[in-house]
């Protein structure tokens, strides 16, 4: 049986979510801290942890029976993971994406786009990719149907 084909980006994995300040752990209280409301602050995630996000993302999309493409948009993956923002650690996030690489079986596709998650640019490339990949996935059953 064929798998459905997916789409996937790393969004929201550059911080832990907490609610209120006084409920973050103090091992992390040291780190960039985004103050989201009074109930909730996102405590960004270092690069050891991406490392191991991105082995453990690869282990996953390496048992997928359909194809995969992973998107990476090279200038963040959230509102305040921006230059310039609270957030901001592109060497983290680069540690997420060549861990990644490091891990994932060749079949999986990686595609780096030079945009944010939040930039239309990167929606349209994610349809794109997705729109290519379930023609692909349609052209044998059509061809067996005549």
């Amino acid at each position: 049986m064929k798998g459905m084909p997916q789409v996937v980006a790393p969004g929201g994995l550059d911080y832990f979510v907490y609610g209120p300040l006084e409920s973050v752990p103090p091992k992390f209280r040291d780190r960039k801290i985004h103050y989201h409301n009074p109930y909730n602050v996102n405590v960004r995630v270092n690069k050891d942890e991406l490392e191991i996000a991105g082995k453990v993302m690869a282990e996953r999309l390496n048992r997928a029976r359909g194809p995969v493409a992973v998107l990476i948009p090279l200038q963040g993956w959230t509102n305040w993971d921006k230059e310039g923002g609270e957030l901001y650690d592109p060497a983290a996030d680069r540690a997420f994406v060549e861990s990644l690489k490091k891990h994932t079986k060749p079949r999986i596709r990686i595609v780096e786009i030079d945009c944010h998650m939040n930039d239309p640019v990167f929606a349209e490339t994610a349809v794109h990719v997705l729109d290519k990949m379930m023609k692909a996935a349609e052209a044998p059953s059509e061809s067996h149907a005549n």
